[in-house]
């Protein structure tokens, strides 16, 4: 494995890490945090829901960050590996964070 690899392989398990601390204390997005996220992943990464997709997220969102994520990765019909994953559960721990805050 290359130093490229090894340092995306850190990167995932320190979002990873993060996402956890979120299975202790789940949180809920708004629908507004959800819109927004997931306009966000399918604008920036390709990962656009179909409406009804969409609105099942939407009506009731997964309280951690990595169920999100790869809810998500999902409904959109590509599975989840690790090299998709890491940008996908990097936006989205940044939006659980966010809502974590206030």
């Amino acid at each position: 494995m290359g130093r490229g690899q090894w340092e995306k392989s850190d990167r995932l398990r320190e979002l990873r890490a993060a996402a956890e601390s979120f299975l202790e204390s789940p949180c809920t997005l708004s629908p507004f945090q959800t819109r927004a996220i997931l306009g966000e992943l399918c604008s920036d990464l390709g990962y656009c829901l179909t409406p009804h997709d969409f609105e099942t997220i939407e009506a009731n969102p997964p309280t951690d960050p990595l169920s999100f994520a790869e809810l998500v990765m999902n409904m959109e019909g590509g599975g989840v590996d690790d090299e998709s994953l890491e940008p996908v559960l990097e936006r989205v721990l940044r939006t659980f964070q966010g809502a974590a805050r206030r």
